[in-house]
């Protein structure tokens, strides 16, 4: 019998056809959809074990955006009022705010409230892939100083040497929103995309959950979620259970290759196993 995920996200409205359960996928399902603003986990929920977090937020929606501190607080606040614990905060590499925003950050040394912010950004290599990086604060800016690893105007690093650079700053590696038109990982050499630490369940693209799932047990790779958020109020449509013990990006990363996390996704009632 075939399962139907009804969701209605800001902007988008679809129904999902569900050939899987979520509990094969590694996702938990947790009752309707609740107003943006109010905790992911209900009163008296005692299903789930760890702390949720969100693994892909932009809190600048146009390149050209000048920052404002105020923008900023507010999405640390959804995050916060949403019941998050961890919060990477991936700006486009190339916007002109990126470094402006880093600095706001690092002034409130990386928390906010018993938020824990995560150090990241989003960039597109040459061959048309979009990669969330997540790391410190000193790796993100040794990957800016390395040779062709930034973009640079209209110039975009190549997927080969942003992935050895990577490794060589034990940065996190996760493939954004893998089939999106114009952006579809799955083309790239599977050689480099094994290199990868996760692919993305993205909030905006849940059409797409059953196929990411097929590509990332082709690879080998597991699975993390994350909401794309441009604006506060789409912070945590698509989160993840971690650990307790995951304080930062270097326990993220070990969590998630032993595959002691799941994507989480406040849709309706949960699914059979």
């Amino acid at each position: 019998m075939k399962e139907f995920l009804s969701f209605s996200l800001p902007g988008l409205r679809r129904n999902v056809n569900l050939n899987t359960t979520f509990a094969k996928l590694d996702i938990i399902n947790i009752g309707k959809y609740q107003k943006t603003g109010t905790p992911i986990l209900r009163k008296g929920e005692k299903f789930m074990q760890g702390i949720l977090a969100e693994l892909h937020c932009h809190t600048q929606f146009f390149t050209w955006q000048l920052f404002s501190r105020r923008r900023l607080q507010n999405f640390l606040k959804r995050a916060q009022r949403r019941g998050l614990k961890l919060l990477a905060v991936t700006e486009h590499a190339n916007i002109k705010s990126y470094w402006r925003v880093f600095e706001a950050l690092e002034e409130i040394n990386w928390r906010w409230k018993g938020l824990r912010v995560l150090p990241g950004t989003e960039i597109t290599v040459r061959e048309d892939g979009d990669l969330l990086v997540l790391g410190s604060p000193a790796g993100l800016r040794a990957l800016k100083n390395a040779p062709g690893c930034w973009p640079a105007g209209d110039k975009r690093p190549r997927l080969d040497r942003l992935l050895d650079a990577a490794q060589d700053l034990d940065l996190m590696i996760i493939g954004a929103h893998p089939l999106r038109p114009g952006r579809n990982l799955a083309k790239l050499p599977h050689a480099l995309l094994r290199k990868f630490d996760a692919l993305e369940i993205n909030a905006l693209e849940l059409e797409h959950i059953h196929d990411v799932s097929k590509l990332a047990a082709t690879l080998g790779l597991p699975l993390v979620g994350g909401s794309d958020a441009h604006v506060s109020r789409q912070v945590g449509m698509v989160v993840n259970q971690v650990p307790a013990w995951v304080k930062g990006v270097k326990d993220l990363r070990e969590a998630v290759r032993r595959r002691q996390t799941k994507v989480v996704i406040p849709g309706r009632d949960p699914l059979p196993g």
